[in-house]
């Protein structure tokens, strides 16, 4: 599905930005502003290479035509009222994320997790993981939707999830959790990737699904990072009383950078049984977080 450069610079409104037609509460505002305690990076390559093993053990993985499936995929991301994706299992998600520890879940489980309630399907995993997460984060926004949930609903959710920026301070007390905008930012960009990669250039069969032509894995890439900064870069002139954070920007790359990771894995002769364990072991210490570079 081809993407000029100018949709690129527009790409914005349509995957990251929603200007709401009546004011946020305060209760629920912009919790990104001003960060001053970020002390972890999240590395998508890292996190897109353990994605990869959840696909190697799965043994079974299932492509879906988006563009037939999903033909309004960018208004979706967006927030659109006109339209809404969900596979019907985000209720067996929330089920097991609930039934788990606070500070427990991480980017890895609800791939996993995710990826058994559809049976593979790989796209259907990351929508379902972004609808869920999306939907409790703005349960608020009723005139998207209408999402029965509270605050205190909310907050008991997220914190099921651990601490991908380790900023939590900024929240105040009570949040053991993760911010809730940090989740499901990475799942859509993930989503978008994935879009731009045409159907047609997957050849399907096992867990090592292949490529025709890394070109479009080149394309999506550049494309993903440049609107990954200009959603952060144009927010203060398109929409006027925002502040850029780039912390944002930050994590809508990491999404970009995971799929590409995940699916340049693919491409990559079959992985040893020791190649498979010691990453497996990274995995499970999380080696896709790293402390992050403070600027003096």
């Amino acid at each position: 599905m081809p993407v000029s450069i100018f949709s690129a610079i527009l790409l914005f409104f349509s995957v990251f930005a929603h200007a709401s037609p009546q004011p946020l509460h305060l209760e629920y505002g912009n919790h990104y502003r001003k960060p001053t305690h970020q002390t972890l990076t999240l590395k998508g390559d890292r996190l897109g290479r353990c994605f990869f093993l959840v696909l190697q053990n799965h043994k079974k993985l299932t492509l879906t035509d988006i563009v037939r499936r999903y033909p309004y995929l960018q208004n979706y991301l967006r927030g659109s009222t006109s339209v809404d994706y969900s596979t019907g299992r985000e209720p067996d998600l929330k089920r097991i994320i609930m039934a788990s520890a606070d500070a427990s879940v991480t980017p890895v489980q609800l791939f996993e997790w995710s990826l058994e309630l559809n049976q593979g399907r790989l796209f259907e995993s990351i929508l379902t993981i972004h609808q869920l997460l999306r939907n409790e984060a703005r349960f608020y926004r009723t005139w998207i939707h209408d999402y029965p949930s509270t605050k205190p609903k909310m907050i008991a959710f997220f914190n099921k999830f651990i601490d991908i920026r380790g900023d939590l301070e900024e929240r105040g007390g009570g949040y053991h959790g993760d911010h809730r905008g940090s989740w499901y930012r990475i799942w859509g960009t993930m989503l978008d990737y994935l879009s731009m990669v045409a159907p047609d250039d997957f050849l399907v069969g096992s867990p090592n699904t292949v490529l025709k032509s890394a070109s479009w894995l080149d394309y999506a890439i550049f494309m993903g990072t440049l609107t990954a900064n200009l959603a952060e870069d144009l927010k203060p002139i398109i929409m006027y009383g925002t502040e850029s954070d780039p912390r944002k920007a930050e994590l809508n790359q990491v999404g970009y950078d995971t799929m590409d990771s995940m699916i340049r894995q693919a491409e990559q002769p079959s992985w040893s049984t020791e190649k498979t364990r010691w990453y497996q072991n990274l995995c499970d210490q999380q080696n896709y977080l790293i402390p992050k570079k403070q600027t003096p």
